[in-house]
């Protein structure tokens, strides 16, 4: 955990030269800037396609382009805490905590708690998703208009004794009745968020609605829907057009340390610890 700790200071310290610079090119001459305010800066620069979330060949390279130089080994320690279930997806909110966390809660174990949470709420809200789907392949006389409404009757059909909120148990029961798939892994850690977050253990509306980010959540359209002639998938410019998954190159029950691996080509040995070591 502590080299980890200097990693991320090592890399912090960098990106604050690099986000200060940055600033300053866009007119904001604040030389007190914080993390807070410096890290979006680099996150848009690092999004080449612009699409709010980095992949793991856009954060490693735009990193080496900031003078953030990362071994194998580094990236994936990084990693395991930036984006803990290596869903080669890491958003600005991810980004953002982790270089603006504290040494004391990076090595803490509510750090990592809070990190399952996020990952939860991100699959719970996928399967949600993947239900609207479902339900929208279903010829009805009144098909789902909005992801309110979706939300709204899922919510309004969990709470059984109508007193506006739902119980964990509630929530339980829902979940198994509308054949929503949820491990008990996140069930459990579901149960703790609604301790945290609600109102003696029970979530509103609107805190169901923070809990699956239901601003980011879109209805699929049709599955026949077919793209207008001619019409092509966007691609990625330059070194963003492949993304590496690293745990996909790395072997069962390696450590980390893949430096046979060719996933990603040499950096020279030096690492953003600067102690220019190899990971043979």
């Amino acid at each position: 955990m502590t080299r980890l700790i200097s990693l991320k200071n090592a890399i912090k310290k960098q990106l604050t030269k690099v986000g200060l610079s940055l600033a300053h090119d866009k007119g904001i001459l604040d030389a007190s800037m914080s993390i807070n305010e410096i890290a979006p800066l680099i996150f848009k620069e690092l999004d080449y396609d612009d699409d709010g979330s980095l992949t793991y060949a856009e954060l490693r390279s735009g990193l080496t382009n900031f003078g953030v130089y990362l071994t194998k080994k580094e990236f994936r320690s990084m990693m395991e805490f930036v984006d803990p279930d290596f869903d080669k997806k890491v958003d600005i909110d991810e980004w953002v905590q982790f270089l603006a966390c504290t040494d004391e809660q990076l090595a803490s174990n509510e750090w990592l708690l809070h990190k399952q949470s996020q990952q939860m709420q991100k699959r719970f809200s996928s399967e949600l998703t993947r239900k609207m789907m479902e339900l929208s392949k279903v010829e009805t006389d009144a098909p789902l208009q909005s992801v309110q409404e979706f939300l709204e009757y899922l919510f309004n059909s969990m709470d059984e004794d109508e007193d506006g909120t739902l119980s964990d148990a509630e929530v339980r029961e829902g979940i198994t009745a509308f054949g929503l798939q949820v491990s008990s892994e996140d069930l459990d850690m579901l149960s703790l968020y609604m301790k945290d977050r609600g109102i003696d253990g029970e979530l509103t509306l609107s805190m169901f609605m923070d809990l699956v980010h239901a601003s980011e959540m879109e209805i699929p359209p049709p599955s026949n829907t077919i793209p207008p002639s001619g019409e092509q998938s966007p691609k990625k410019d330059g070194a963003a057009q492949r993304e590496i998954d690293v745990t996909d190159a790395m072997p069962s029950g390696s450590n980390g340390d893949v430096a046979d691996n060719p996933v990603f080509e040499s950096d020279g040995g030096s690492g953003a610890g600067g102690q220019g070591q190899s990971d043979t």
